[in-house]
């Protein structure tokens, strides 16, 4: 009987012996495997994890740059001095800093223009320009100087010499040198990345003038009509027509095409209509509202006030007012309205980028 027993006792052993080495080994395997499931599934959440990181990451700089688009904006300025006793003023605007900064040697100019570090401004009938880095003033050209452009082609400076219709005109200036490409008497003078474009006066009309670079006339625009400015778009050319009431039209490059575009009258000085996205934004003549003209048929009040002169920059309209100091911004987009600063506005540059 206790044979039996010892003998059933060893058998009971020997069987947890093995059923031990059993489990040990299912051990052995199931380890590697839950090592790699936690592996796995670590890296499958620091994935999901850097995922939503760059993902917050890129919404939180495009909000930044946005917001760097809204509030951020340049501006050089002419205003009114204050005081009788200075001539109009030039200023730099920086909108992040809500500051403007004076830039004395500017004092007096007029059609202020910028191209690379400079400001391009005429001053007692000559071409000035500063230096803004060093803020300095030089002259460019000398004498009977009444409108110009400069662009990567060059620098273009229109002349009017009293009694001289021959050498009245156009010149292109390189390295101080003159050279009179255009002859005739102009009204405005502009450009786009190909070709020059002037509006002439004769007798009683100002004709709009497409020409080349080197002074080849290449199409009359208009004809028998008062063409008192104009824009150049990308695919068209815009002009306000004094013989219709100053109407704006759109005509294309090859002088075909030629639409009236809006409702109303425009007023006849400069910076008073300009294009957006093949939309024309103007000031009514008769109320000062600013308008842009409607797929719909009928041109729209954009800004309901008494406004004086705008510039369009990207999606940004910039205007001052007839009877309040200052300089308004609105965006095309939001449909919101700023004032950026107090100013006896002339004229202004302004800048988004």
């Amino acid at each position: 009987m206790l044979i039996n027993e010892r003998e059933k006792s060893m058998t009971r052993k020997e069987y947890l012996k093995k059923k031990k080495k059993s489990k040990r080994r299912y051990l052995a395997i199931l380890k590697p495997l839950v090592i790699l499931t936690v592996i796995v599934a670590l890296s499958i959440y620091v994935f999901n994890q850097l995922k939503i990181y760059n993902k917050m990451t890129e919404l939180a700089n495009k909000v930044v740059e946005e917001s760097k688009l809204i509030k951020t904006y340049k501006m050089y300025f002419m205003a009114k001095p204050y005081t009788s006793e200075q001539d109009n003023i030039l200023y730099y605007y920086m909108g992040a800093d809500e500051s403007r900064h004076e830039i004395p040697a500017g004092e007096g100019l007029k059609n202020i223009s910028k191209y690379d570090n400079f400001i391009y401004g005429i001053k007692e009938n000559s071409l000035y320009r500063i230096n803004l880095t060093s803020e300095e003033i030089e002259l460019v050209v000398e004498g009977n100087v009444q409108d110009f452009i400069i662009n990567k082609d060059g620098l273009f400076v229109y002349k009017y010499i009293k009694g001289d219709k021959t050498n009245t005109g156009l010149y292109s200036v390189v390295n101080k040198e003159e050279t009179l490409i255009i002859s005739a008497t102009l009204h405005k003078i502009t450009s786009d990345e190909n070709n020059l474009y002037v509006i002439a006066e004769a007798g009683t009309t100002r004709t709009a003038l497409k020409y080349s670079y080197d002074g080849e006339l290449l199409a009359t625009l208009t004809n028998k009509i008062i063409v008192n400015d104009l824009i150049v778009s990308e695919d068209y050319i815009y002009y306000s027509n004094k013989s219709d009431k100053n109407k704006i039209y759109r005509i294309k490059k090859d002088g075909s095409d030629n639409v009236v575009v809006t409702d109303n009258s425009t007023l006849e000085s400069r910076d008073v209509f300009d294009v957006y996205n093949k939309h024309v934004i103007y000031i009514n003549a008769s109320d000062k509202n600013v308008y842009i003209t409607s797929e719909e048929g009928e041109d729209k009040i954009l800004v309901e006030n008494n406004v004086k002169m705008l510039q369009l920059v990207d999606n940004m309209l910039y205007f001052s007012l007839n009877d309040k100091i200052g300089i308004y911004r609105y965006n095309l987009e939001s449909n919101e309205l700023e004032k950026i600063t107090s100013a006896r506005i002339i004229e202004m540059i302004c800048l988004n980028k």
